[in-house]
């Protein structure tokens, strides 16, 4: 197989130094990354795509190749229009027949969609953070072993625990502080049937009434890897209930009351 031929077919960068750590030879893809030309960089070292910065850290890794092993490092290179692209590095060395070192092949893999990925994906993170914190329920997600994977921060001022406190413990060890799974948490159900479960309980808040709802997770073969649960406090809601009931029952017994007083007058009238 031709060296060169699949070197230039290929999207990572590519070059090959000699003994003095000069390049003699470029692929076309980090040319083109950097925007240099062939003649530009051949017979330079590594050190004309560097921050001044950086050298020292490319000695490091030389004195490692030298002493026989590949090395693999990231590394930010400076293009000819002075970006800084971040780049794996990875660099053989070479020997020749008689094991002396003849320099190294080295591979550069653009980082720069990575860390792009990377940061989009924990922006997108912080972002349903935010926004699960900012719901007012309490809120929590557990795996099928009802091992804590995520809270929100209404479950944390409830509970008196920190994120960091809930997340790897059982669920009923925080909302029940029980050892075991009690009979009155739905949460075994819910894994046990597959099927949402709603029910108002006192177990789940500490002297108030909560609403609890709680919820599959299935994965893509339809398997329950979860569950969800959201703890609404309707305590002030079951108080005005009762209140109106309370009402209610008074008014009627006044009625009977007002009822039975017009009732003994209009007997008393009758002749």
């Amino acid at each position: 197989i031709n060296f060169r031929a699949v070197a230039e077919a290929m999207e990572d960068g590519i070059a090959v130094t000699d003994t003095q750590r000069r390049m003699v030879y470029l692929n076309p893809a980090i040319l083109d990354r950097l925007g240099y030309r062939t003649e530009e960089v051949t017979g330079n070292t590594g050190a004309v795509f560097l921050a001044e910065e950086s050298l020292d850290d490319l000695a490091k890794e030389r004195a490692r190749r030298l002493a026989g092993p590949r090395s693999t490092y990231d590394m930010e290179l400076i293009s000819k229009h002075a970006q800084a692209i971040p780049h794996r590095i990875t660099a053989t060395p070479d020997y020749d027949d008689n094991d002396r070192f003849a320099g190294s092949v080295v591979i550069f893999i653009d980082l720069s969609e990575i860390r792009q990925a990377r940061a989009e994906i924990s922006q997108a993170t912080d972002d349903w953070q935010h926004s699960f914190n900012a719901i007012e329920e309490v809120m929590m997600v557990t795996d099928q072993d009802l091992i804590i994977r995520q809270v929100n921060l209404a479950f944390c001022q409830n509970y008196g625990i920190s994120r960091e406190e809930a997340v790897g413990k059982r669920c009923y060890e925080v909302a029940h502080r029980t050892r075991d799974l009690p009979d009155y948490c739905c949460a075994g159900l819910v894994l046990e049937e597959g099927q949402p479960v709603e029910l108002e309980s006192d177990n789940f808040l500490e002297g108030r009434t909560a609403m609890v709802s709680a919820s599959p997770v299935f994965d893509d073969q339809g398997q329950v890897r979860g569950t969800v649960h959201i703890i609404k406090d309707i305590s002030k809601s079951r108080k005005r209930e009762l209140e109106r009931l309370h009402l209610n029952q008074e008014l009627v017994q006044s009625f009977e009351g007002i009822t039975q007083a017009m009732s003994f007058m209009l007997e008393s009238r009758d002749p």
